[in-house]
């Protein structure tokens, strides 16, 4: 993430793309997603992310930031069957 401006408070959120009503943390499948009964859970600080709530990403800089998550496969309830494995997340900064 590249701020133009320095010290102005960001706050983040993440929202699943494929349904932005999704208020949990697994994200939706894709249509292009093929295996069934596994999804992508986002983390962040080793924490499960809930989609739609901010979080503080501290004060911007003139400089590029980081933004560390990371993702894992949660096996959910049903028949597991192999195949793709995708889900998509939109990421939205909020300066004030």
């Amino acid at each position: 993430m590249a701020c133009p401006h320095a010290g102005v408070p960001v706050k983040l959120t993440l929202t699943d793309a494929n349904d932005p009503s999704n208020r949990g943390s697994q994200l939706a499948p894709t249509a292009n997603a093929t295996a069934s009964a596994v999804r992508v859970q986002l983390l962040r600080d080793d924490l499960p992310v809930e989609f739609g709530q901010q979080w503080d990403h501290g004060l911007s800089a003139s400089t590029q930031h980081d933004v560390t998550l990371q993702a894992r496969y949660i096996r959910t309830t049903g028949t597991f069957a192999a195949g793709v494995v995708e889900g998509q997340a939109i990421l939205t900064a909020t300066y004030r």
